[in-house]
């Protein structure tokens, strides 16, 4: 086993520095290290438990439609001909941008999700900022 020191995956405020114990090249361990004084090891409870997403049997493999497995591209063909349909047939109002920002920060909040959403005018979710 050996000790990596990497940085959060997530894109929160904090940019939390992780030590990172890995066996035969799989994440075994994360833990928050002293590197970054804002956060001073502490680490997440999202993070601290990663292994289990990298890993873990509930993880999605494949999509699928309609319980059939198709491949990445099928589903992503599938998504985009059902909004443009619905764009088309209603306008895009009839869109509703849901979407969760949870670990967000400045990278990523506002950035593809919003300027998509934009782009086909769909409705503007009224979101509630703690």
């Amino acid at each position: 086993m050996e000790q990596r020191q990497s940085a959060c995956p997530l894109d929160c405020p904090d940019a939390c520095s992780l030590t990172v114990t890995v066996d035969g090249g799989r994440v075994v361990e994360v833990n928050g290290d002293r590197r970054g004084p804002l956060t001073d090891g502490f680490v997440c409870g999202k993070v601290r438990k990663i292994a289990d997403h990298l890993y873990g049997a509930d993880r999605v493999l494949h999509p699928t439609i309609g319980g059939e497995r198709v491949s990445w591209d099928a589903a992503l063909d599938h998504i985009a001909a059902r909004l443009t349909e619905i764009r088309d047939r209603f306008g895009g109002a009839a869109i509703l941008p849901y979407h969760y920002g949870g670990s967000n920060g400045w990278l990523t909040e506002g950035a593809l999700a919003t300027r998509f959403f934009r782009r086909v005018r769909a409705s503007i979710l009224d979101r509630t900022y703690c």
